[in-house]
């Protein structure tokens, strides 16, 4: 299985390089990055064209940077399954609050068919931005995952201020 954080999108929600802004006093995706290197030591991070200022902080900063074509995210998927043919753990740069645990549960429900991670928020039904995406899988499975914060990616400025305020919360400041 290759570990992939997913870091070349558009941003036109947040109107910008959302895994740029600051968090608690760090870069979005250096949280992702974190919570990845605490699973494996083995992952590449999948950038585009979209995301210039993100692609040379990441390759500034030591870590294995792959380029997809930034047609949108199946599409990416689809370009890094055909090129590296094999299972993909997939996890979204802005999922911050996705924590090294939930990513071993979520690995050790697979049973070689694609899944989605998913939870309910407020009564509806939220992709948490932790996938696998297997090759040879025609189904997806969506998998519920419970946590207080997952439900939580950076789309929006809005969402960058309540993961800040969530942030400093947890971290007591």
């Amino acid at each position: 299985m290759h570990y992939i954080i997913m870091a070349g999108g558009k941003g036109s929600r947040f109107g910008g390089e959302k895994l740029m802004a600051e968090l608690c006093g760090k870069r979005v995706i250096d949280f992702t990055i974190g919570h990845m290197s605490a699973v494996t030591n083995n992952f590449v991070i999948a950038t585009s064209h979209n995301a210039p200022n993100t692609r040379k902080y990441l390759i500034d900063m030591g870590y294995d940077v792959l380029n997809t074509p930034g047609l949108g995210y199946p599409q990416d998927v689809k370009f890094l399954q055909d090129n590296l043919r094999d299972d993909l753990l997939l996890l979204n740069g802005d999922a911050v609050f996705i924590s090294p645990d939930v990513i071993r549960s979520f690995i050790s429900k697979f049973e070689g068919k694609s899944m989605t991670g998913i939870t309910l928020y407020k009564g509806t039904k939220v992709y948490i931005g932790l996938n696998i995406a297997s090759p040879n899988s025609i189904e997806d499975i969506e998998i519920p995952i419970q946590g207080e914060l997952i439900h939580l990616n950076i789309n929006t400025r809005e969402d960058l201020m309540e993961a800040s305020k969530k942030c400093k919360e947890l971290c007591g400041l």
